[in-house]
């Protein structure tokens, strides 16, 4: 959801109650968050510095990037269905490919 001043942010809306909850606040242009299969993490992303694949806990602390330039630039990040490992799109616009690391952003 973006807040008006370019930059993006991640909200959780509780549909239940009709309660919304910022995750994120001034990291930038974020997009793309998918929720983890066990409902613990949240992968997005962050495209301040580049597209980089960020990872964050279900409730917006510890956010830290997973992938990301020097190595290379990814972005639209899913979760495997076992939580252990994320696919992504990796390389530049012109000349993509899909990708898939571990959790920790190794075994790439």
């Amino acid at each position: 959801m973006s807040n008006n001043t370019g930059e993006f942010d991640v909200y959780e809306m509780n549909l239940a109650i009709n309660h919304v909850t910022q995750l994120t606040q001034g990291m930038g242009d974020i997009n793309a968050p998918e929720i983890s299969p066990d409902g613990y993490s949240i992968v997005f992303t962050h495209k301040t510095n580049g597209n980089e694949i960020w990872l964050m806990d279900r409730n917006g602390s510890n956010p830290h990037k997973i992938y990301g330039l020097p190595t290379g630039y990814g972005w639209d990040p899913v979760w495997s269905p076992d939580d252990r490992q994320i696919l992504f799109a990796s390389g530049t616009v012109q000349k993509a490919s899909p990708a898939i690391m571990d959790v920790d952003g190794s075994n790439m």
